[in-house]
């Protein structure tokens, strides 16, 4: 069915959460439109107070691969066509939203906005590969917007190229680098991965992680899933 739904990822999202729906819910949106959360196994009721304040939808994720387990039910359980997958701690700027809609729409493609740090400075404008595994951010706007991969701190895509890709691979949790395995498995179908530079988000870094034990640094995980990436793509 033609229409938006906008998945919210979050986990003990606190203030940031209520934050990004605000956000969210003063843009101009389609028609159809459901917006709804998805609570990565929050130990508090934060997500299911908030859906219920805001008459959301909220699903429960098991969290057995903690991130991509969010990420992927955001795209099982979206009701409409195209989907955007929103981590809690992205802030849409006004526009934003409808502008990226109506250019993806009936896109064979995945596509994110580009990303302000909280010091107002570009902190993503899609990635670049200078080496199997490893990629260079962008950090400025480029209007000839097409990029070798795409982040998954929002991302949008039809469901249909969802289905075309598959999943999103588990064996990259908790995260990181779990978005360069699916723009490369995307290429080789033919899907093409772009920045929409009109579409502007501010994000907050690593608010999901900080609010998980893990037993390693984000730096060893992504060492070892870079790693992942060229054994399964340069073999």
């Amino acid at each position: 069915m033609d229409g938006l739904s906008i998945g919210i990822l979050s986990h003990n999202g606190d203030e940031v959460l209520e934050e990004c729906i605000e956000c969210i819910l003063e843009q101009e949106l389609p028609e159809r439109c459901e917006i709804f959360i998805v609570d990565n196994n929050s130990p508090s009721e934060i997500e299911e107070d908030t859906a219920m304040r805001h008459s959301f939808r909220l699903i429960k994720a098991d969290n057995k691969h903690h991130f991509i387990t969010g990420l992927n039910t955001v795209f099982k359980e979206a009701k409409y066509k195209t989907v955007l997958f929103v981590s809690n701690d992205v802030f849409f700027r006004p526009g934003s939203i409808f502008n990226m809609y109506n250019w993806a729409k009936d896109g064979n493609r995945l596509v994110q906005p580009v990303f302000y740090g909280m010091d107002g400075k570009i902190q993503n404008a899609g990635m670049n590969y200078i080496w199997p595994g490893y990629g260079i951010g962008k950090k400025k706007k480029n209007y000839n917007n097409y990029n070798h991969m795409v982040t998954t701190t929002a991302l949008m895509m039809n469901k249909e190229v969802f289905e075309k890709i598959g999943e999103f691979d588990t064996d990259f949790d908790p995260a990181f680098c779990e978005d360069n395995d699916y723009s490369m498995r995307a290429w080789k179908l033919g899907i093409k991965t772009y920045v929409y530079p009109f579409s502007l988000a501010d994000h907050g870094t690593s608010h999901t992680f900080s609010h998980m034990r893990m037993d390693k640094t984000i730096s060893q995980i992504c060492h070892e899933n870079r790693l992942k990436v060229i054994r399964k793509h340069f073999k």
